[in-house]
């Protein structure tokens, strides 16, 4: 007769932590091209900025007409360039365990969803500010909207990332949009996202909290500015890195999640 243990999984293996890692190996290669679509999102963004700074230099001061539609044109240049490269990603995520399918026969409804995502969340992120810098005493202005702003990000980021997991599964916004709000109302369905999201943001704390105590007991009595910058610069580097896998690996478990 078998053990009953070796017949159930065990508990680790439930987990979500567990899952995205399988899920992770499935294809090594598609994970290492979701990065290099991360890298074309970056060079994507230092292109719009070189533009926007040839187009308006720092001594520009003058807000014209013109410059509310380049403006305008620039946010749905970004807008397009986050929406193409994450439809990529997405597809690619959804190949792990099946073929490559990278048609864009509903990327139009995706992108008109991000871009009026994006404007929605500006808008909540402006009046945030407006009736924190009203209703809040000066001395707490800066500290209620890094409070505030944080919570709100975290929150609109976990929501997109839901949209987006439920959209390509089906290649449908209308069907994600359904089954995002069908979710949100049986919320612990999405406890091991939460989970997950908050031991990185444990993980990350610990690991800034490590370099401003080094920084403030070490690096500061360090003679050598050179030095100084060189261990700084690692120490950044090291923590970008960090956040960065941490960031690839939730994106997964969101749509490992069911």
């Amino acid at each position: 007769m078998q053990d009953n243990s070796e017949q159930k999984p065990s508990w680790f293996k439930k987990t979500l932590f567990y899952k995205t890692l399988d899920y992770c190996r499935q294809k090594p290669s598609y994970l290492f091209l979701t990065m290099i679509y991360d890298l074309v999102f970056v060079l994507g963004l230092y292109i719009i900025n070189k533009l926007f700074m040839y187009l308006f230099p720092p001594q520009f001061s003058a807000p014209t007409f013109g410059f509310i539609i380049v403006l305008l044109i620039i946010a749905l240049s970004f807008s397009l360039l986050y929406s193409f490269t994450k439809y990529i990603i997405l597809s690619i995520i959804d190949s792990f365990t099946k073929s490559l399918h990278l048609k864009l026969e509903s990327f139009g409804f995706f992108y008109l969803f991000n871009t009026i995502f994006f404007i929605i969340t500006f808008l909540l992120l402006l009046t945030t500010n407006v009736f924190i810098k009203t209703y809040i005493k000066p001395e707490l202005i800066t500290t209620m909207q890094y409070i505030l702003f944080t919570l709100l990000i975290v929150l609109f980021s976990m929501l997109l990332s839901i949209v987006h997991s439920n959209f390509i599964k089906k290649r449908s916004m209308k069907s994600a949009l359904k089954q995002t709000m069908h979710s949100l109302s049986h919320l612990q369905t999405y406890k091991p996202i939460f989970n997950i999201v908050i031991i990185n943001f444990i993980i990350l704390s610990f690991m800034f909290l490590f370099v401003y105590i080094l920084d403030k007991t070490y690096l500061s009595q360090l003679q050598d500015f050179n030095l100084y910058i060189s261990i700084s610069f690692v120490l950044f580097l090291i923590l970008v890195i960090i956040n960065y896998l941490l960031h690839v690996f939730n994106r997964i478990s969101f749509y490992v999640n069911e």
